[in-house]
């Protein structure tokens, strides 16, 4: 009720694994923003094991060239839902890289 609906629709969604939002986020607040259990890294590290696959380097030394704030799992993925694959944020195959790296690769 407090939430508009539309942000959790997508093709891809965290509501078909997670429907709780608690398993993320505690409802009457936390130390850490949005609400969250965790610090973001250690929250989407708990189901995703990012070690094993290809990932993007993250951290607070890594700048997100469009925010200038550290990369995080949320630079690229949309935690909720989305109609690209793996939640991202644009298309994988060109749209999303191009955004930080140049064309001319």
């Amino acid at each position: 009720a407090c939430h508009d609906p539309a942000q959790f629709r997508g093709k891809w969604s965290h509501q078909d694994k997670t429907p709780d939002c608690t398993a993320c986020h505690v409802a009457h607040g936390g130390g850490e923003p949005k609400l969250l259990r965790a610090n973001l890294e250690t929250l989407c590290n708990q189901c995703h094991d990012t070690a094993t696959k290809h990932a993007h380097p993250v951290g607070g030394d890594i700048l997100d060239p469009r925010t200038n704030k550290p990369m995080s799992c949320l630079s690229c993925h949309d935690a909720h839902a989305s109609d690209h694959e793996a939640q991202l944020l644009a298309d994988r195959k060109r749209d999303l890289c191009i955004e930080c790296h140049s064309t001319g690769h």
